[in-house]
């Protein structure tokens, strides 16, 4: 539908877009998408489509999903979408947190003076986790780079992430089973 100009109800276009996303097999969508992106001036469009490419599950294509999060096409105050979008993808979230441990130093002068959105970038990329291994990582990473505007969000993420924890060790098995019911 990419190529092909149908029109599609604008309540479904996020829906349609994400979902073709997440099942990419043919690495095309990727550009397809960019192409739509590049052609609308619809700040809606444009936001439907960054929430579709956090829903890639390639690392390759995750990884160019980042760059172009960074790029001149996307505006600054728009980039926290794509990685928030990203860090609820299981299949990016460790590629989009390590992206964002490696580059810290840059994003936080990049955002100097309006770290609101880095402080939501933070809070999106790591709060699913659900594992002890990535949040012994985070705790380490909020220690290290302590950000007084964000000690509030900090924390509440730890929190999160550990409630996560808990659930996912009590009810994973569960769930397994009553789908494998099913």
């Amino acid at each position: 539908f990419f190529m092909r100009d149908l029109p599609l109800d604008s309540d479904l276009k996020i829906a349609i877009y994400s979902l073709v996303a997440e099942n990419d097999d043919d690495r095309h969508i990727f550009e397809a998408l960019l192409g739509l992106y590049d052609s609308t001036n619809d700040a809606r469009e444009k936001e439907r489509i960054q929430v579709a490419m956090g829903c890639f599950k390639r690392e390759d294509t995750i990884k160019k999903v980042i760059d172009f999060s960074l790029s001149e096409r996307v505006r600054k105050q728009d980039w926290f979408r794509i990685m928030v979008i990203l860090g609820m993808n299981p299949e990016a979230r460790l590629i989009a947190w390590k992206f964002l441990k490696e580059n810290w130093d840059d994003f936080k002068k990049k955002y100097e003076g309006n770290l609101t959105l880095l402080v939501r970038t933070l809070e999106g990329v790591t709060s699913s986790f659900v594992d002890e291994e990535n949040i012994a990582d985070i705790k380490k990473f909020f220690k290290a780079y302590p950000l007084k505007e964000a000690e509030r969000t900090m924390k509440q993420v730890i929190e999160t992430i550990e409630t996560n924890i808990k659930w996912h060790n009590r009810s994973l098995d569960e769930i397994k089973n009553w789908l494998a019911n099913r």
